[in-house]
C-alpha cells in the first residue's frame, strides 16, 4: 500500500475494499454463528450487525473478540460493495482544518524562527568513496555541525 499524499486509496483501492470485505464477512459470520441464524439474515449499518427477525444487534467492535481466528474467507467468496451504495467512500465531507491551509496562516514547523535559533542542513558527499568530517559552524565555532 502505498500512503504518498492523496494516493494512499486510489492506488491501493482493490485490495483494501477486499480486506474491509473480509473482516466484514468473518464478522458476519461469527455474529451469524453466536446466535445461530443464516448470515444472509444479517445486515449491516454503521458498523452494527443486525438480525431484524429476532430484534437483536451487535456492534462491529463486540463480535470481533468472538471471531474463531481460523475463520478466513477464500478469495473467490468475496463479493464488493457495488460503488453506488457505499456511505462513506466516495462521499464529500466537510473539513474544518483547511482554512488556515488555504488562507495562508497556518505555521508549519518550517515557518518556526525562536530567538537564536540557526538553520542547518546537511552536505551530501560528492561520491559514494568519500568519507565524511567533522564540520563548524563559524558563528559558533565550539559546536560542531
Amino acid at each position: 500500500m502505498s500512503t504518498g499524499g492523496s494516493r494512499g486509496i486510489r492506488t491501493s483501492q482493490d485490495y483494501v475494499r477486499r480486506a474491509g470485505a473480509a473482516a466484514r464477512i468473518m464478522l458476519l459470520q461469527a455474529a451469524a454463528n453466536e446466535w445461530k441464524v443464516p448470515v444472509g439474515e444479517l445486515t449491516v449499518s454503521n458498523g452494527v450487525i443486525s438480525h431484524a427477525a429476532s430484534s437483536r444487534t451487535i456492534s462491529y467492535g463486540k463480535v470481533l473478540p468472538r471471531r474463531p481466528s481460523s475463520m478466513r474467507p477464500t478469495p473467490k467468496s468475496i463479493t464488493l460493495k457495488d460503488p453506488k451504495s457505499w456511505t462513506i467512500a466516495g462521499k464529500p465531507v466537510k473539513r474544518s482544518t483547511h482554512a488556515d491551509k488555504l488562507n495562508g496562516s497556518k505555521v508549519y514547523a518550517i515557518d518556526v524562527n525562536l530567538p537564536g535559533m540557526l538553520c542547518a542542513r546537511s552536505r551530501i558527499a560528492r561520491s559514494t568513496a568519500a568519507s565524511s568530517r567533522a564540520m563548524t559552524n563559524p558563528r559558533s565555532p565550539a559546536a560542531p555541525v
